[in-house]
Formats: structure tokens, C-alpha cells, sequence
């Protein structure tokens, strides 16, 4: 996502769905891409697209632009605060 090689709305929805494996005390690093996530179900991503009507595809391609106008910063912001608090140092249990 932070490279620009997946779409943003397709990250959050993968982002909300990781956080369930990796259990109950990860869940603060991803409310927000849960929020994302809910907020933006309805979009046909991936190989759903192939199943729809071009017409729909278009509108559903410009409400997904206009939420990534108000969104896309705060979810970079977001990927960030996410890879850093996940990369810093640990406290391993012995």
C-alpha cells in the first residue's frame, strides 16, 4: 500500500481481515483499516469487477475516488504508524 502496488481500499480490506489472526491485543493498530474496510464493502475490487456492468463499474469507480480524495492521507498515515509501531523492538517472554 505504501508503495503504490495494491490498491488503497483493497489493502484496508486485507489489513481488517489479518487482524483477526493475530488476536485480540493487535486490534487498536487496525480500527481504523476495519473502519475502512465496513465503510467501503459495497466497491467491486478484484475479480468481482469482471462480474459487473461498465456502467456500475464507473459510478462505483468515481464514489471510490471521491472517498480516497477525503481518506487516502489518513490511510497513509495509518500504513505508517502501522509498520513502524510493528517493526519496533519486542519483549520476548522466556
Amino acid at each position: 500500500m505504501i508503495g503504490e502496488k495494491i490498491n488503497l481500499i483493497e489493502g484496508c480490506h486485507q489489513l481488517a481481515r489479518l487482524r483477526l489472526t493475530l488476536g485480540p491485543d493487535m486490534d487498536d493498530l487496525f480500527n481504523y483499516f476495519v473502519s475502512v474496510s465496513s465503510e467501503t464493502d459495497h466497491f467491486p475490487l478484484g475479480t468481482l469487477r469482471k462480474h459487473c456492468a461498465q456502467e456500475f463499474l464507473k459510478r462505483a469507480d468515481r464514489e471510490m475516488e471521491r472517498y480516497l480524495l477525503d481518506e487516502k492521507e489518513r490511510i497513509m498515515q495509518e500504513c505508517h504508524q502501522l509498520v513502524k509501531k510493528l517493526s519496533g523492538p519486542r519483549i520476548l517472554n522466556n
